[in-house]
């Protein structure tokens, strides 16, 4: 059966699987105070979900060992069954799609492809690539110094500023589920680099562990209003520059959504997927900049793109489970939050134009 995020006990035992098996970029992610939880019987599987309009949508996968992933799901969707919910899994990497995509009981959707690093070969881009140290440069230049901050610097008021400053920029309000900007009050094991110029905040990233791949999801990376150029860039070198020095495997930037780089939807998946998919990649940069997401992370030459997936247990996917996802993220009507977002591009639209004659 569920249990809420705000248990203390139920939180504990998560926390602990996530550090014995979590090994998808987003099993830390499970432990965000809006989702669920669901342990498997013998309490060595969780999965963290959010439900809407019938359908609980996983974040990511079930975290376990990875030789259980597919029993452990099998039990996780009977459960749901049995209360009279479908399920979805959400940003689901390659071992899950491997142990179910097959079975013809699940549809499986390509969403878009994170790239990965070793950390070390992350660190040496910024030596490697000219651009990337004519950045770095141009930002020292300007006085701009990064560095990991303690955990006792976690409440500093520039960093709340900062966040409330990007966040206003955006045209989509803030999301929830695996997307929630608000980590500073939760950090836990996540870790903090923040940049400084002149004793005024630029920016922060954010990371957040991958346990079983010792590893590192760069979950959030914040540039203040006014922070020079290269501010970002040197967020990223910093941090990977770290955590390959403490011998660290793994290190990711996250999902790029709707990204080519991973596999691709065929003509074996619904049309009306396929137009909407299209229709966003096409016409969407004004409310969400997918194509300039994909190239900021781009630009730091991955030494691979991994497909990520989203997995329905149905046989074709209905457009009301792809609606549940949304609503997910959203928590409320994706249809309330899409013309909150088309308001809010309109009105960055609108300030641009002003801008433009003055």
């Amino acid at each position: 059966m569920p249990a809420t995020a705000d248990s203390s006990d139920t939180l504990i035992q998560a926390r602990r699987l996530v550090f014995d098996f979590g090994r998808s970029a987003t099993s830390w992610q499970i432990l965000n105070p809006d989702l669920s939880f669901w342990f498997s019987a013998d309490g060595e599987g969780v999965a963290g979900f959010a439900t809407y309009r019938g359908v609980r949508v996983v974040a990511g996968e079930p975290v376990c060992d990875v030789d259980r992933l597919a029993a452990v799901c099998r039990e996780f969707e009977q459960d749901a069954a049995d209360a009279g919910q479908r399920v979805c899994y959400l940003a689901a990497e390659s071992p899950l799609v491997e142990r179910l995509g097959l079975d013809g009981r699940h549809v499986v959707i390509p969403i878009g492809a994170q790239p990965v690093w070793q950390p070390a070969a992350l660190s040496a881009v910024f030596r490697e690539a000219a651009a990337l140290r004519y950045q770095l440069n141009r930002a020292r230049s300007k006085g701009l110094s990064v560095s990991e901050w303690p955990a006792n610097r976690f409440d500093h008021p520039g960093l709340h500023r900062c966040l409330a400053a990007w966040l206003a920029e955006k045209s989509l309000p803030a999301l929830g589920f695996m997307t929630d900007p608000y980590l500073l009050g939760r950090m836990d094991a996540r870790r903090l680099w923040g940049a400084e110029k002149d004793g005024v905040m630029a920016g922060y990233t954010v990371l957040a562990p991958v346990p079983a791949r010792s590893g590192w999801l760069v979950e959030q990376i914040v540039r203040c209003g006014g922070a020079p150029n290269g501010t970002a860039e040197s967020l990223v070198a910093t941090a990977a520059h770290d955590v390959a020095a403490e011998d660290s495997r793994f290190i990711t930037l996250g999902t790029s959504p709707l990204s080519r780089r991973g596999e691709r939807l065929s003509s074996r998946h619904p049309l009306w997927l396929r137009v909407i998919t299209g229709w966003m990649r096409a016409h969407g940069t004004r409310f969400y900049n997918f194509k300039g997401l994909e190239h900021f992370k781009a630009k730091f030459r991955p030494q691979a793109w991994e497909p990520v997936f989203a997995v329905a247990v149905e046989p074709r996917l209905r457009m009301g489970t792809l609606y549940a996802a949304m609503g997910a993220f959203t928590g409320r009507s994706p249809i309330v939050a899409g013309m909150q977002a088309v308001g809010g591009g309109l009105r960055s639209e609108l300030r641009r134009l002003v801008g433009l004659r003055n």
